[in-house]
């Protein structure tokens, strides 16, 4: 496991408070493909289970994470036999789809994906104070915890998404953990009437 925490450092450049929590947390649910040229670690990337939406079909896909190869293995294809292996088992188990987000989507159309989704995002500069409450997931009682959940899979759903990770008590848990360990936060802002009326997940970038 250690030479696969350095691989994700070289790779990815996270913190060790995340590198810790993924590694911690995360991992045993994950399945791991890992390739050795003389005992040393060259590529890796791991399969992690989702229960999704799949145009209104409740499905459990695989979500693609951890692409990562080693300086010095890269341009040899490694990668590319690694990911195959991992697609070969999700076949033999009749799952219809595998998804991953990425930078580069360009590096993924050989083995057959396509670009479906494009998430813009916002950089926050300062903030300002807003009429209601502010409340850490953390900090809640499981029953507000559970309120977050049901209003979260709501709004998905009015949303009209063909396609979206579906929200369970665990799934929020674990997403307040790693948004903590990116020194950010999972929080509930409640207006003046103490109703919930939005979930927002940030971090702070590195």
């Amino acid at each position: 496991m250690k030479q696969h925490k350095q691989l994700w450092k070289e790779a990815f450049g996270s913190s060790d408070k995340y590198i810790d929590f993924f590694f911690r947390n995360r991992i045993g649910k994950l399945k791991a493909f890992s390739q050795y040229e003389n005992g040393e670690l060259s590529s890796m990337t791991y399969l992690d289970p989702n229960q999704v939406n799949f145009f209104g079909n409740e499905l459990n896909l695989s979500y693609v994470t951890g692409v990562a190869t080693k300086g010095k293995f890269r341009k040899q294809g490694r990668m590319k036999l690694l990911l195959k292996s991992a697609f070969e088992e999700e076949i033999e188990k009749k799952k219809p789809l595998i998804f991953v987000a990425t930078l580069d989507e360009k590096y993924y159309y050989s083995l057959g994906f396509r670009g479906v989704f494009y998430r813009e995002s916002w950089q926050v500069d300062e903030f300002k104070s807003i009429p209601g409450e502010v409340i850490s997931f953390g900090k809640m009682q499981t029953e507000q915890q559970n309120e977050v959940v049901s209003f979260s899979n709501d709004q998905l759903r009015q949303g009209k998404y063909d396609f979206y990770t579906m929200r369970d008590l665990e799934y929020c848990r674990m997403q307040y953990k790693g948004m903590k360990a990116l020194r950010g936060d999972m929080v509930g802002i409640y207006n003046q009437g103490h109703e919930l009326f939005a979930v927002v997940e940030y971090f702070i970038q590195q």
